[in-house]
C-alpha cells in the first residue's frame, strides 16, 4: 500500500477516520464549551503560494481536519512558512530536534492554550505513515 503525501486529501481522510473512531478524542471534544476552529495559513517561502489547513473541534461533532481556507472567521489563525511547518512536522514524527517554528497568530491567543491538548491527540490518535513533500 502506498503511503499518502503529508496533508494530502488522502492523508486527511485517513486521519479523520481515525479521529472519528477514537473514544479519547470524542471524550475530550465533549468537554469543550463551544466549537473552535484553528486555521493554518502557510506561505511557501520560495514562491509565495498559500496553503490552508484547518483543525475543527466541536463538542457535538468531534475533531476533524480540513484542507482549504475557512469560509467563516476562525478562533485563531496560525501563520508561518510552509516548508518550515513541514520540517517541524517531519522532525516531530521521528523525534529529532527541530528549530523553534517561527509563527504569528491572528485571533484569540487563548485558543492556542485551550487546544494544545488537541494537537497532541491528533498526533496520538491519527498517526498515519506518510511521505513528506520535497522542495523542487
Amino acid at each position: 500500500m502506498n503511503k499518502p503525501i503529508f496533508m494530502s486529501s488522502e492523508h486527511v481522510r485517513q486521519m479523520n477516520d481515525l479521529l472519528a473512531a477514537s473514544a479519547e478524542v470524542r471524550s475530550a471534544c465533549a468537554k469543550l464549551q463551544k466549537d473552535q476552529v484553528v486555521a493554518y495559513q502557510l506561505t511557501d517561502e520560495e514562491g509565495g503560494a498559500e496553503v490552508w489547513w484547518q483543525m475543527r473541534v466541536s463538542p457535538a461533532a468531534g475533531l476533524s481536519l480540513v484542507l482549504g481556507q475557512p469560509a467563516e472567521p476562525t478562533d485563531l489563525t496560525i501563520r508561518c512558512g510552509y516548508w518550515a511547518m513541514l520540517e517541524a512536522a517531519a522532525r516531530g514524527r521521528d523525534g529529532s530536534d527541530a528549530p523553534p517554528l517561527a509563527f504569528t497568530t491572528v485571533g484569540d491567543p487563548g485558543t492556542l492554550a485551550l487546544l494544545v491538548d488537541f494537537f497532541v491527540l491528533v498526533r496520538k490518535a491519527a498517526k498515519v505513515d506518510v511521505v513528506f513533500p520535497q522542495r523542487g
